[in-house]
């Protein structure tokens, strides 16, 4: 990229590792001055400090804080050869090493723009998608939970799915980021789902907002087991113990592998004499409704399915798989959150 056009591809917002959501413009020719966003686009705040000031050299650009105690350090350094598209930007300090200080990622808001679009003409949600409350969120202090919460999805070549709701998912759960984590299990998909992953999700890796708090505040009022429901889709929306999990040696991997899955989780955690609570909130049980061509033979596997859990727990057989290898061979990426 040319030095020249350095100014063009960060004239925007960004998602800051040490501020959050924070925006990139120019104030004085020659440099950019960063605010956080949360003063709005057009800075009409007179007066307002900036966090810090981007220039650029011939073969780099420098981050220097405005806010520095003196002496200031040094700014950080972000060479161009190393971000051709400028959509992740790392800026290191200068160091032999080049050791990362600050991280600065528009993959993830340009996706949940985009999913915010698509769900607000075609998702054909209960309630409306507030992408500017979804953003606030980014610029939120990290709000710890009485528990830490595990949100975890499988999908096999449904990226489609996962591009509409994940990135608000990410935006959504940031200030629970210290205590809840998204664990997304991708079954061997050919449709480049986890290069997706990778490349637009690397800011973060929640379903509406605050959800993990809700997960957090039932159990602290005596539920242990939580299914939010609210219309089609909805269903597999549970929330139990990671020891319950395993109590039941989790889900039953001799079922076919659409329906009737998540009834037969909550038959077998009921066994355990848990505190069952059912949580009717529209906020916290939207759903993209699967391809409508699978509804026929969905419902057939899921009526397979029933027949064989029922007669499973007829014979007290609560815990499943137990006949199975331990483990499954899967390649595992952790994604830290700088």
């Amino acid at each position: 990229m040319q030095t020249s056009e350095w100014k063009a591809h960060i004239s925007r917002d960004w998602l800051s590792s040490l501020h959050g959501h924070i925006y990139a413009e120019e104030r004085v020719a020659g440099s950019l001055h960063v605010f956080g966003a949360r003063y709005g686009w057009a800075h009409d705040a007179v007066g307002v400090r900036p966090l810090a000031e981007v220039r650029a050299t011939e073969s780099k650009l420098l981050l220097s804080s405005t806010n520095a105690p003196n002496p200031a350090p040094p700014p950080l350094r972000c060479y161009l050869s190393d971000s051709e598209n400028l959509k992740r930007i790392l800026w290191v300090a200068d160091d032999k090493n080049r050791t990362v200080l600050e991280t600065w990622d528009a993959n993830l808001l340009d996706a949940a723009r985009e999913a915010a679009a698509w769900l607000a003409t075609d998702g054909d949600l209960m309630a409306p998608v507030d992408i500017d409350q979804a953003l606030r969120r980014l610029s939120e202090p990290i709000v710890p939970l009485p528990y830490t919460v595990g949100l975890c999805t499988a999908t096999k070549n449904r990226l489609w799915q996962l591009q509409r709701a994940l990135p608000l998912n990410l935006l959504q759960t940031w200030p629970n980021r210290g205590h809840a984590k998204i664990h997304v299990v991708d079954c061997s998909s050919d449709d480049d789902t986890l290069e997706w992953l990778k490349t637009h999700c690397r800011a973060a890796i929640d379903i509406g907002p605050d959800f993990p708090m809700d997960v957090c505040t039932n159990f602290l009022h005596g539920a242990t087991v939580l299914q939010y429901k609210w219309g089609l889709g909805s269903l597999g929306r549970i929330a139990y113990s990671r020891e319950d999990f395993w109590a039941i040696n989790g889900y039953d991997e001799d079922a076919y592998p659409l329906g009737g899955e998540d009834i037969d989780l909550i038959w077998r955690l009921k066994t355990l004499q848990r505190n069952f609570r059912p949580v009717w909130n529209i906020s916290f049980s939207q759903a993209i409704s699967a391809n409508q061509s699978l509804n026929v033979e969905h419902a057939a596997m899921k009526d397979a399915n029933l027949f064989a859990f029922q007669e499973k727990l007829a014979n007290g057989e609560i815990q499943r798989n137990l006949h199975k290898v331990e483990g499954i061979g899967l390649r595992v990426y952790k994604v830290r959150w700088d």
